[in-house]
């Protein structure tokens, strides 16, 4: 029994020393390897595992070749020193996932950009909210603090009250004799000014406002509105000379509805625009001749109809204050035309009768090729070019004319009895 502990002891001692030497070869081979192939081997913890399972009894060890034992182990092979084959294939497998390892980098690389945008916008959104919040913040206050003033303002000249002063003479030489509201002329007051012309009426804000009368330096009067310093309303405005208007005014200019009158006994009623005649109106001249319809810019413009005091009446269109294109013109005996005009000119195709019935109906020449001479009222015609001659029994004669007089008849027969 005690043989068997010492060889037990001597065997136990042994196989240290062999563990050791073969632990001592695997560490070195595998740094070698590592060396050579820049990888570091897999470590498992077995030397326990090892202890616990390689006690054999002294006669088993005695027999057994220590070196086949080691090596016929079953986690032997976790050790064992591999091939050049199998060093090649590692190599081969770790360029594999070292390329595969490289493409993915970029993608990798992307997605970081693309975390750290994410993460960049989102503390910009973060810092643009906050800047707005901190701007309408301002904003607001800002906005209080104004209606703040405006309401401290109002309550301040609620305090005030309209005082009648001393009459107060400006840096230019006017005066001002009226009511102040704190350092503006605002009430009633008269102001004068060193050439004589003379404000009496309302103000405010330093601004004649209100109903107010004026008086220029030549002696035109103004009585009616104002506003801003300007005849704005209704208002009546003498002239020295006799003229009159008297209507509604816009920044010191006739406009809309007014009536104006001269001194001839010339009268206007109608409508204004920019202190012109300007849309429909009557005008009615000082021997009562008369013009209703429309007016351009103080012209007589568009359609209308104007009657003369000796009854001559033309309806028709206008161009500048001239007949000008299609009218109708009347005498008081009984004549009548109808048909073109240019120029105050019959001009053009038209149609004359006379009085007894007798027509002329043709190509008419502006100017030179027919014209009426007013003489005691006895007209002179002259006619040229191709027309149609009618008397009143019905007949009819087509010829030409120049300046007046008949060159010939057209037709054969020079008279043609109508059925």
């Amino acid at each position: 029994m005690g043989q068997d502990c010492s060889t037990a002891c001597s065997q136990c001692n042994k196989q240290s020393e062999i563990k050791t030497q073969q632990e001592d070869s695997i560490t070195n081979g595998t740094a070698a390897l590592y060396q050579e192939n820049n990888e570091a081997p897999q470590q498992k913890e077995t030397n326990s595992q090892y202890k616990h399972t390689k006690q054999q009894s002294n006669e088993n060890y005695k027999d057994r070749d220590t070196n086949n034992q080691y090596s016929n182990e079953k986690n032997s092979n976790i050790y064992k020193i591999p091939s050049y084959k199998q060093i090649n294939e590692n190599n081969e497998s770790q360029k594999q996932i070292t390329t595969e390892q490289q493409q993915q980098q970029p993608q990798q690389q992307q997605i970081l950009e693309q975390k750290e945008l994410s993460l960049q916008n989102t503390q910009e959104n973060k810092n643009v909210k906050e800047s707005s919040q901190k701007y309408f913040n301002s904003v607001e206050d800002v906005l209080q603090q104004q209606q703040k003033q405006q309401t401290q303002i109002i309550q301040s000249d609620e305090n005030k009250k309209k005082e009648r002063r001393p009459p107060y003479q400006f840096k230019s030489g006017a005066i001002y004799d009226g009511e102040w509201f704190g350092n503006y002329r605002e009430g009633q007051g008269i102001q004068t000014w060193p050439d004589g012309a003379r404000y009496e009426g309302e103000w405010k804000d330093n601004k004649a406002e209100g109903k107010g009368k004026f008086w220029h330096v030549d002696g035109d009067i103004f009585e009616g509105e104002w506003k801003d310093d300007k005849a704005n309303g209704y208002g009546v405005y003498i002239h020295v000379n006799g003229a009159k208007y008297d209507g509604y005014w816009k920044d010191d200019l006739q406009e809309g509805h007014g009536i104006e009158t001269w001194a001839d006994g010339s009268k206007y009623e109608g409508y204004y625009k920019e202190g012109k005649k300007q849309g429909k109106g009557t005008y009615t001249w000082s021997d009562q001749s008369k013009y209703v319809g429309d007016w351009v810019e103080n012209r007589i413009s568009g359609y209308g109809v104007y009657t003369w005091l000796d009854g001559r009446q033309y309806e028709g269109e206008w161009l500048n204050n001239n007949m000008h294109g299609k009218g109708f013109y009347t005498w008081k005996d009984g004549r009548k035309y109808e048909g073109d005009y240019q120029y105050d000119k019959k001009h053009g195709y038209g149609k004359y009768t006379w009085a007894d019935g007798r027509q002329y109906e043709g190509q008419w020449a502006y100017g030179k090729y027919f014209y009426i001479l007013f003489f005691n009222y006895q007209f002179i015609y002259r006619q040229n070019g191709k027309g149609i001659y009618s008397i009143p029994e019905g007949s009819v004669k087509t010829g030409l004319w120049e300046d007046g007089k008949r060159i010939k008849w057209i037709d054969d027969e020079q008279i043609q009895q109508k059925n």
